[in-house]
């Protein structure tokens, strides 16, 4: 399954990054092949996963340059629209969003329309930006332990690093009352689903 994931340290650099990302990225995978792509620095790493030669099927975007860096799991539905606005490509999803959130500040969600998972880095902020659709179609979930932030479309992915992950009481009470678990919540205690 085409996922993204990553970490960022807010206070110092990480070790065995390399190693790290690349664990968290093939917990992605349910059994399938799947590619990866990685960006990195001293105190953060994105990877995305997708399926191999399927160049017209693919959902998930890496983008990144100087001033900042985004990984994306994402059907735009204005993709065309918005690509000539940002001098991009329509195949060029990643580039195109960047280009948006760097014209348009905190309002670039608003030009955005589909179903969406975003992690944005802001070198020059310093600051990392978590965004879903509206309706929440593409879950992000994410973990903080001391001053590193954990984040994942799917729960696996933080669970390879983060250990051990204690079972949610609360979680599994609500799954019994309302055969759900409503977000923020999560099976695990201190993993937390991103509210739309």
């Amino acid at each position: 399954m085409e996922g993204i994931c990553g970490f960022i340290s807010f206070d110092r650099a990480l070790v065995d990054i390399p190693i790290s990302i690349q664990e968290m990225a093939h917990s992605l995978s349910d059994g399938e092949t799947l590619d990866y792509e990685f960006t990195m620095n001293s105190n953060w790493a994105m990877a995305r996963s997708y399926c191999p030669g399927k160049t017209t099927c693919r959902k998930t975007f890496l983008y990144h340059d100087a001033e900042l860096s985004l990984v994306a799991v994402a059907d735009i539905y204005n993709a065309a629209e918005l690509a000539p606005e940002y001098d991009g490509e329509k195949s060029e999803i990643g580039k195109v969003l960047a280009a948006c959130y760097k014209k348009n500040g905190r309002e670039w969600a608003v030009k955005i329309r589909g179903n969406f998972a975003i992690i944005l880095f802001d070198v020059k902020k310093n600051q990392m930006i978590a965004i879903t659709d509206r309706f929440g179609v593409r879950p992000l979930v994410w973990h903080k332990r001391g001053n590193t932030f954990y984040f994942a479309s799917r729960m696996n992915a933080i669970a390879e690093l983060v250990r051990p992950l204690d079972v949610n009481n609360a979680a599994v009470y609500a799954y019994i009352q309302l055969e759900m678990i409503p977000a923020p919540m999560t099976i695990y205690k201190n993993v937390h689903k991103l509210e739309p």
